[in-house]
């Protein structure tokens, strides 16, 4: 086997309505050439302006993994659809890909709760209660820097969960956590070392990302916050490397999990 399998066949010959005529011509332009990676950059552009939002309203930091999660299911099929993998994540409409970041959401945040809470129980003070941001945004670091270094170790693991997840939804597989539980199990031979490749990614773009940032900053402040093109070029960065600090997880997984299935053949 040297491509990931998928167990659909496609959708039925009936009529279709207006809302799958849409889907499927959105589907056709997402897929051809250019296009094939542009619908992660406008997910990821609406998580940055939520963001840069969130310092008048802080709530909106958590409305921001919404998005996140979007561009990381799109990225997902788009990287193994590339990888001549087989999957059911490029047919997926706007219904069924919300459909499946709503069942990642409740598992992070049942996951998350047990983590804060032993968290708790263990450092036995109230002072645990600051980790409830860290966990509540672990989505951040898989496309944004963060600079917590408990933030940076906890989003790979985050990327892992949510990878297998996707990949199980697109095969016809679990997706509850004892599928990626086991589906963890099975390929822990590839997906640790992924992990450590994916952590020493997301550091090291981190410090490229760094030096980098001052020249930007600069730019913006003698230009002006309200000069257009000053605009273009603070979203063009923070997009920029927030795409490809998810191209990078989202790559090196897939790469690790189609090693796998190589290695079967």
């Amino acid at each position: 086997m040297s491509s990931i399998e998928g167990v659909y066949d496609g959708y039925g010959q009936s009529r279709k309505s207006f809302l799958e005529q849409f889907a499927d011509w959105r589907r056709n332009l997402l897929g051809y050439g250019p296009f094939r990676f542009s619908e992660p950059i406008l997910w990821l552009l609406l998580a940055s302006l939520l963001r840069v939002l969130a310092s008048l309203f802080p709530p909106l930091i958590f409305l921001a993994q919404i998005p996140i999660l979007f561009a990381f299911i799109s990225a997902t099929a788009r990287v193994i659809d590339l990888m001549q993998g087989r999957t059911q994540l490029t047919r997926m409409n706007f219904e069924q890909t919300w459909a499946l970041s709503k069942v990642i959401l409740k598992m992070l945040g049942i996951g998350f709760l047990f983590c804060v809470l032993a968290h708790m129980i263990v450092s036995r003070n109230d002072g645990s209660i600051q980790f409830v941001h860290l966990y509540l945004t672990a989505l951040d670091g898989v496309a944004f820097d963060v600079f917590k270094t408990l933030s940076k170790i906890i989003s790979p693991a985050a990327a892992l969960f949510i990878f297998i997840v996707v990949v199980n939804s697109g095969t016809g597989k679990s997706t509850n956590f004892f599928g990626v539980y086991q589906e963890l199990i099975d390929r822990s031979r590839y997906y640790i070392p992924a992990f450590f490749l994916v952590l020493g990614g997301i550091f090291l773009l981190s410090e490229v990302q760094g030096l980098v940032r001052p020249f930007v900053y600069e730019y913006v402040r003698m230009q002006g916050t309200g000069n257009a093109v000053s605009k273009w070029v603070f979203f063009t960065f923070v997009v920029g490397f927030a795409y490809l600090r998810l191209t990078i997880v989202v790559g090196i997984y897939a790469y690790w999990l189609r090693k796998s299935y190589q290695s079967v053949v």
